[in-house]
């Protein structure tokens, strides 16, 4: 079961993975545009900084481990 899953998503895990960063940015970037939440308590720029470092190495894993073009087989 597993394999077919992982099949069918070769060569689409990078892209699926930068969707989801770029929508969490664009997220982030409407909550603080419409003041609903104050991050500032919960996000100190040491905290983003390691954040943005982690999604940084993890797209280089992904890239590394990617062997093929955009939905191909």
């Amino acid at each position: 079961m597993w394999a077919k899953i992982k099949a069918k998503l070769k060569g689409w895990r990078t892209v699926i993975w930068n969707s989801v960063v770029g929508a969490s940015a664009a997220l982030l970037y409407i909550a603080d545009e419409l003041r609903s939440v104050d991050f500032s308590t919960v996000f100190t720029p040491r905290t983003v900084s390691m954040i943005m470092l982690g999604l940084a190495i993890a797209g280089i894993v992904l890239r590394s481990i990617t062997t093929s073009r955009i939905g191909a087989k």
